[in-house]
């Protein structure tokens, strides 16, 4: 019950909190999801060709 109350109360915060960690981590985790994102759309369309097939 007082957990319940407690991340309610600092919910606000800790939403702040993680905004502010993702803005940090942002230019790294691009690099890393670019990388990512083009192995996954290569997979994507090789998929799709599949398919179509």
């Amino acid at each position: 019950m007082m957990k319940g109350r407690k991340t309610t109360a600092n919910q606000p915060f800790l939403l702040y909190f993680t905004i502010k960690r993702l803005i940090f981590l942002l230019p790294l985790f691009s690099l890393i999801l670019k990388k990512t994102t083009w192995v996954m759309v290569i997979k994507y369309q090789g998929y799709q060709v599949a398919d179509q097939v």
